[in-house]
């Protein structure tokens, strides 16, 4: 390949970069389709107000029946752990619904804290 094809092609490339970087730019400073404005509801609280109270169980008697620990019951309760594949697996057969709600509730949760981030950092939205 002659110089002239090596800087045709260079320049292709950093084209393509600055494109990237361009819909990279715009992804974070507008709000991305899926991402809601309001900050979604953590799925602990979910399971507190919409299993836990309604049934009435405690959650020592959850941590049980789940055969998990209390501290973990309460830390996803208190927003303070996240629904793994593994706990998401675990409340659905309990309750009786779907492992994909338990974890699409955390993956809103947690695209949305992480597009937060991403948006309030200087390289992104200047």
């Amino acid at each position: 390949m002659d110089i002239k094809g090596v800087s045709h092609r260079l320049v292709d490339d950093v084209n393509g970069a600055s494109r990237q970087i361009d819909s990279m730019h715009r992804l974070f400073c507008k709000q991305p389709l899926g991402i809601f404005s309001r900050r979604p509801t953590h799925p602990g609280k979910m399971l507190q107000n919409y299993f836990l109270e309604p049934s009435g169980l405690t959650q020592g008697e959850l941590a049980q029946r789940l055969g998990i620990s209390r501290r973990r019951v309460n830390e996803l309760l208190n927003a303070r752990r996240g629904i793994t594949a593994d706990t998401a697996l675990r409340l659905a057969a309990y309750f009786n619904t779907d492992p994909i709600l338990w974890t699409a509730w955390q993956a809103s949760y947690d695209l949305y804290h992480a597009w937060k981030v991403l948006r309030s950092m200087d390289d992104f939205t200047n």
